[in-house]
């Protein structure tokens, strides 16, 4: 006789009414979406930035330690050598060799004359007093992000370069030929990974002219400029801007590019 735990498995105990109940609503159809790839173009800066007063002090600091710990120069040696040199030229019974052509005293002035006559570039350039944001000669010791002007529907915004991917296409590569149908052939650029490293979706406004697909899910792409810039007779509305500068892009967009940046501005406490 089989145990009362095993009689439900094989159906042996009689089962209890079950009441089915089902929905009268329809299963809605899956919505479509357009795949897209947008570029994160980022010009790295070109100068280190000026060092804050903490860094400088640790800077200080460190150069003491290291002379303090350092063996003398060739150049140091030298000096010792010619004041020996001088001393035994005071001596009257004293022979010593041929003079050297260039005494390290002489060579420390040479070297302070040609210093003095040394200028450094400015740090600032022509594009930054024009405030030229198309240029990428500009802010050199900041992060530059290519940002472009797009139609959604009928409103126009400031957008990174995206573009719909095409049968057939990776993600990345549809984010290649974006960034050279979108930007033109000048740009030259290397791509980090072949990965997204950030994701954002909307719905289309209304009024844009599309036919099947209610909304965009974008892939950002990672990509750094080697040189080059925008192409104007192909896209004539662009921006190179710093960090600060991105709040021309629509809010919560910002936000989803935000959390791929590394922060310009961070500072040790």
């Amino acid at each position: 006789m089989l145990p009362t735990f095993l009689k439900s498995s094989f159906g042996l105990l009689p089962k209890p009414h079950l009441k089915l109940t089902f929905s009268t609503a329809t299963v809605g159809v899956k919505e479509k979406w357009d795949l897209v790839s947008s570029i994160c173009l980022e010009r790295k800066p070109k100068l280190t930035k000026d060092l804050t007063e903490m860094e400088l002090k640790y800077a200080e600091t460190l150069r003491k330690v290291e002379y303090e710990s350092s063996f003398r120069s060739d150049h140091e040696i030298r000096k010792i050598t010619d004041k020996m040199y001088a001393e035994e030229l005071k001596k009257k019974d004293s022979f010593v060799e041929e003079a050297p052509m260039q005494t390290a005293q002489e060579f420390e002035d040479a070297c302070k004359i040609e210093l003095d006559q040394f200028k450094l570039a400015e740090r600032t350039t022509p594009a930054d007093s024009r405030n030229d944001t198309t240029s990428t000669e500009r802010q050199l010791i900041n992060s530059l992000l290519l940002v472009t002007k797009q139609k959604l529907g009928n409103n126009s915004y400031w957008l990174l370069p995206q573009g719909v991917r095409q049968e057939g296409e990776t993600m990345r590569q549809a984010a290649e030929r974006v960034l050279k149908e979108n930007c033109g052939p000048n740009l030259q650029t290397r791509f980090m990974g072949n990965a997204p490293c950030g994701y954002y979706k909307y719905r289309y406004p209304k009024g844009a002219k599309v036919k099947e697909a209610v909304g965009a899910k974008i892939f950002f792409f990672k990509a750094q400029l080697i040189k080059g810039n925008v192409s104007k007779d192909v896209c004539q509305e662009y921006q190179w801007l710093s960090q600060k500068e991105l709040n021309i892009l629509q809010e919560d967009y910002l936000k989803s590019v935000k959390m791929f940046l590394i922060d310009d501005d961070v500072e040790l406490k």
